[in-house]
């Protein structure tokens, strides 16, 4: 083999340390759930064809598409094979034809060379089919000011050699570009298919110089996939920030877009790993491009927390708005599960008293026969490590037959009295279902292990996780870093929380970006009632059990106050997690049916949550060295301890 031709294919040391983890070091290959649905004869030949690249480019650094279904001005574009070069952010448009030479020998050219005529048969000529899927492309390309942007095409014959293409009629010859064309003798030959596909990414320059050139601008694949798939684009925050930073899945997470159309998937994650844009970004996928007999699919979202299905709708809203997708919010049903359990309970008449717990109502409901028009195609659950065991069972009770069901999951915030199950316990055969992310993208690194070191500390703890799911968290990284270590103050907690909130407000922090975090509700409604007295009440916001509906939603201009776990799926730029000497709680204050080693370990995951939502900074706050505090103060390698007015 060529091996200056190879290392070049290959070639992305550079790049992955600007993309770090956006981009994988060899060929990333997507759209494989349909080679296993699709039973149309037809695309047999197309899935050759994808498989044998697969094995061409199984060393290089790439993304190879399986008929993607690219959204374009309300239609879709739908090319065989889609092949994204990653070092020089090229595209190249594969259109697969099984035509050979016996097939074709017969074959005439209707005048224009648009149309061939083929044993009675019309068939629109290849080369206009690709070039038409090419300039649409480039269309959705220059769209986002990528004028420069290197797309091509090529026809793939797997059924014919470049010696039959000679002796095949003149004329069709002519309309038929041979430069533009990959026979059954290139796919035999690895070498030689790396040195056309390499030629024809670069095939308007018409000279092998460019095979040495690399992007100047790394960024540019991530503009060329947002551009394409704009079901990748998916933040809490991107109508806000310019386009370069518009956050996107990367190529691991845009697997389960892609991949998965039916049964059952787990998702487990870090937090921060994106395990809820993920789900977003799914949901969005199969509502623009997957079809039913009966129009488009009825998708649910479900979560626990209110504050997380309002920040779901809100970014699912900005997506389709960003992206001018012709959708509305309201086309997903996004509820809790109390709010899902409500509305089934009302449409079919079961009684569910507000003293009552949500178990109650759900087995009200598992004994009813839901109409057809209630169930769901795809069903995208988030945080069900704190569902209850029936909770999952009013899930496959509204699933549709070859429904998607996909369970995001991160046992180490498993942070519920009652959720303490394991799979087999709700009756999920877990083996060959998951999916892991990770890789945090929200949480700093330096956050990130002293969160870790502080949940390893519980040795059972660890070993329960690693029996349960077989978790090792020493797997999970960041790709974020900061210079700040973690800041424990010890001493009064409304002073201290005071003086945190000034300090970061004078670094140009805006109220918006600050949460204060508290392991109880009695303890976050004193922290507000101190800080009402130094500060306007309309630059505070605060959110516990007890709040209305509407007061749910994060507020993007005000000092969100909660409890550790309403924050759960949350994050902001800086995060004052106060408290931490309440926990463990006291026998007094736990579950009398859970022992106190359980009791502890729920505690600590919670407190893991509240220290996991930070992306800047992160300060801790305890009234005296007890609890979890003291615990706190020995991880002196990322978390540095203050006294009050030692500051």
């Amino acid at each position: 083999m060529n091996q200056c031709l190879l290392r070049y294919l290959s070639h992305n040391i550079y790049f992955n340390r600007v993309l770090g983890s956006i981009m994988s070091s060899k060929l990333i290959t997507l759209g494989e759930k349909q080679i296993y649905d699709s039973a149309d004869e037809n695309e047999k030949v197309e899935i050759l064809v994808f498989k044998r690249l697969k094995k061409i480019l199984e060393e290089t650094s790439s993304v190879l598409h399986f008929k993607p279904k690219i959204f374009h001005r309300e239609y879709e574009v739908n090319p065989d094979i889609l092949w994204i070069y990653i070092p020089t952010s090229s595209v190249l448009v594969l259109e697969v034809k099984a035509w050979s030479y016996e097939f074709l020998k017969c074959a005439s050219v209707e005048p224009g060379g648009h149309y061939i005529n083929i044993n009675g048969h019309k068939f629109e000529n290849p080369l206009h089919e690709v070039d038409r899927h090419k300039r649409h492309i480039l269309d959705k390309l220059r769209s986002v000011e990528l004028e420069d942007a290197i797309v091509d095409y090529a026809i793939v014959f797997p059924n014919l050699t470049m010696e039959e293409f000679k002796h095949i009629d003149h004329t069709l010859k002519h309309h038929i570009d041979v430069g533009r064309c990959i026979f059954k003798d290139d796919l035999k030959d690895k070498d030689r298919a790396l040195k056309k596909l390499a030629r024809l990414i670069h095939f308007r320059y018409g000279n092998s110089k460019q095979l040495t050139t690399l992007s100047d601008d790394p960024s540019k694949i991530s503009k060329i996939r947002k551009a394409l798939f704009p079901e990748l684009v998916i933040g809490k925050d991107f109508l806000r920030t310019t386009s370069n930073d518009i956050p996107i899945l990367d190529v691991i997470q845009e697997k389960l877009l892609r991949n998965v159309s039916r049964g059952l998937r787990i998702l487990r994650g870090a937090p921060g790993s994106g395990k809820t844009v993920t789900l977003v970004g799914k949901a969005i996928y199969e509502k623009l491009y997957e079809k039913t007999a009966f129009g488009t699919r009825r998708i649910l979202i479900l979560t626990f927390t209110r504050i997380l299905a309002e920040d779901i709708r809100d970014m699912i809203q900005k997506n389709i708005k960003y992206n001018k997708l012709g959708l509305s919010v309201y086309d997903f049903d996004i509820n809790t599960m109390h709010s899902l359990t409500r509305k089934l309970c009302n449409r079919y008449n079961v009684k569910w008293d507000t003293n009552e717990v949500i178990d109650t109502a759900i087995e009200r409901l598992l004994e009813i026969d839901f109409d057809d028009e209630d169930k769901y195609d795809v069903i995208l659950c988030d945080e069900v490590q704190d569902f209850g065991k029936n909770w999952f069972k009013l899930i496959d009770r509204l699933k549709k037959e070859n429904s998607i069901v996909i369970l995001c999951v991160d046992e180490t915030q498993r942070i519920y009295d009652r959720s303490i199950w394991r799979w087999k316990d709700v009756g999920i055969e877990a083996r060959g279902r998951v999916l892991i992310l990770r890789k945090s993208y929200r949480t700093p690194t330096k956050f990130l292990r002293a969160s870790v070191e502080f949940i390893k500390r519980d040795r059972g703890l660890i070993k329960e996780l690693k029996e349960l799911e077989g978790i090792n968290l020493d797997e999970i990284e960041s790709v974020k870093d900061t210079e700040d270590n973690i800041k424990l103050y010890i001493g009064n907690e409304y002073e201290i929380v005071r003086q945190i909130i000034d300090e970061t407000l004078n670094e140009g922090y805006k109220y918006g970006d600050i949460y204060v975090l508290s392991p109880f509700k009695w303890h976050i409604r004193r922290i507000y009632e101190e800080l009402s007295k130094y500060l306007n009440k309309d630059v505070l916001h605060l959110v516990d059990s007890d709040s209305p509906i509407f007061d749910k939603k994060s507020p993007k201009d005000k000092i969100l106050l909660t409890t550790y776990v309403s924050s759960k799926g949350l994050e902001n730029r800086v995060v004052i997690v106060t408290g931490t000497h309440l926990l463990p709680r006291r026998e007094s204050e736990k579950n009398p049916h859970l022992t106190f080693k359980q009791v502890e370990r729920i505690d600590r995951r919670r407190l893991y949550v509240a220290m996991t939502r930070a992306r800047d900074k992160l300060f801790l706050t305890a009234y005296k060295m007890e609890g979890f505090a003291k615990e706190l103060c020995e991880l002196r390698e990322y978390i540095h301890t203050y006294k009050q007015n030692s500051k």
